[in-house]
């Protein structure tokens, strides 16, 4: 009889502990969006947030929603062309500056057009940049893009996503394998790329972005004298999305 009881025991527990919870709900914050994928705090007033969007605009919000206010930046002329319905490109997601508003600066990953003398065949090329914001302006200039990184990538699914800084400063970025149906194909490689130390694809990337141009890699990323490209900080992965 003891052991019979002995499994219901957890479940009596965990729904004893679901009754003290507090009820939750939801309200709307802000509308007349299309395909939101970030919201990222800004300044206050009608730029509080900074809302992105897959199409290539982020768009300002004030601080109580609603509306968008305006256009911090527009990149739909330099992205590539998006699917009808489903598609994993487009604007992935931005990062300021960890010492905005003192470093007026912004990196953005989104997908472009295959550049001029990528690799044959390859659907697009993934591109991590940087805008400034003008002293004394709140939007960036579209016009101020320094490319900082350009990865081929060979299909349109499994990109990768957001940009962050990490307490040390140094930009993180993550890059998906490559898309491909269990990462096999053109533009793929035996026991796949996120394995494969000689690409960026599949991989987590560590880049600090504050000295040299492009960017300098940090004495202590770990393939950093060793097999492989300096750039990566952690590699085996799939999609790094979020």
């Amino acid at each position: 009889m003891t052991r019979a009881l002995i499994p219901l025991l957890p479940s009596l527990a965990l729904t004893a502990f679901a009754d003290d919870l507090p009820k939750v709900a939801y309200q709307k914050f802000a509308s007349g969006l299309i395909s939101p994928i970030g919201l990222t705090p800004y300044l206050d007033g009608d730029e509080s947030f900074l809302v992105s969007e897959q199409n290539g605009v982020v768009h300002f919000l004030g601080g109580e929603g609603g509306q968008t206010t305006g256009t911090f930046l527009d990149l739909r002329d330099r992205m590539v062309k998006l699917r009808d319905g489903f598609d994993e490109r487009g604007l992935l997601g931005i990062a300021l500056h960890p010492k905005f508003p003192d470093v007026r600066k912004v990196y953005v990953h989104y997908s472009a057009p295959l550049r001029k003398g990528g690799t044959k065949g390859f659907d697009h090329t993934a591109h991590i940049s940087e805008f400034t914001i003008p002293e004394g302006g709140r939007a960036a200039s579209a016009s101020s893009e320094r490319v900082i990184l350009q990865v081929d990538t060979p299909q349109w699914n499994h990109n990768g996503g957001q940009p962050v800084f990490g307490p040390d400063g140094y930009l993180y970025v993550g890059l998906g394998d490559g898309g491909g149906a269990s990462d096999l194909g053109k533009g793929h490689v035996k026991g796949g790329n996120g394995q494969h130390l000689d690409n960026l694809l599949g991989k987590i990337l560590r880049l600090n972005v504050d000295e040299a141009d492009p960017y300098r890699i940090p004495d202590d990323n770990p393939l950093v004298g060793k097999p492989g490209r300096d750039e990566i900080f952690a590699w085996g992965i799939r999609n790094p999305w979020g």
